[in-house]
């Protein structure tokens, strides 16, 4: 989901709970290391990077939902400017996921 108007960290809290996930999941191995996304979306933040879209992969369960995979889109601010046709925005993708099943990935 790309965002329209930067969004609150409330709204990114109810929709995209394993952003903010404390912990691993408990069924973790002890060889898993944690690394927790928001404190990584904070560090790109105090960078001048801003949330532009996030995505969290489906779950069966609901327990699961705090630890799924998850995508969040950042963009450096000197990039937000009126977009014209045919232009490209450069953003960086940092996936990563608090049950095991996907390992921590930044793209840009």
């Amino acid at each position: 989901m790309m965002f329209k108007t930067k969004p609150t960290v409330e709204q990114l809290q109810r929709n995209f709970p394993a952003i903010f996930s404390e912990a691993p999941k408990a069924s973790t191995s002890d060889k898993y290391l944690y690394i927790p996304t928001y404190k990584l979306v904070q560090g790109l933040e105090s960078q001048g990077f801003e949330i532009v879209g996030a995505k969290t992969m489906g779950s069966r369960s609901a327990d699961n939902k705090a630890f799924a995979k998850h995508v969040v889109y950042m963009t450096h601010q000197s990039f937000q400017q009126e977009m014209k046709v045919g232009q490209e925005l450069p953003m960086v993708a940092l996936t990563n996921s608090h049950n095991g099943l996907s390992s921590f990935a930044c793209l840009s």
